[in-house]
């Protein structure tokens, strides 16, 4: 139910159910919608996305173009996995593979003429999210 907890909220949340029980009384409920997140994991790293975001994740050997399945989904439709969610999937299309911008790294010790600059581009896979 949507109305048992009002005495609790502000004025503006009070009035954000209100709009929506009339909506949803009247049929026009879809017209408010709320993203679908999904996290998945790829390249030891976490993403929060939502359906037509853009990602750049670590390098992944797939041609631009194709598309490709994240199976490492920690959380998706408001489900919880323990770690992964069985039977889950992120879809992707790959757009490009590329290079981020270049990273320095400077290395300096006191008194000792010891200096070092060092550069990393790190390579990148851009993928749209058709599916989270």
């Amino acid at each position: 139910m949507i109305l048992p907890q009002l005495r609790q909220l502000t004025k503006n949340q009070k009035f954000d159910r209100i709009i929506k029980v009339v909506l949803l009384i009247t049929n026009h409920y879809p017209l408010i919608t709320t993203p679908m997140l999904a996290i998945f994991e790829s390249g030891a790293k976490q993403y929060l996305v939502k359906t037509g975001d853009k990602v750049q994740v670590e390098k992944l050997v797939v041609e631009a173009g194709k598309t490709i399945t994240f199976d490492k989904v920690l959380f998706q439709d408001g489900k919880v996995g323990k770690p992964y969610l069985a039977g889950a999937g992120v879809q992707g299309k790959v757009l490009k593979q590329g290079r981020a911008k270049k990273v320095f790294v400077l290395k300096y010790k006191a008194k000792s003429k010891y200096r070092r600059k060092i550069g990393n581009r790190q390579h990148y896979t851009e993928v749209e999210i058709t599916n989270a």
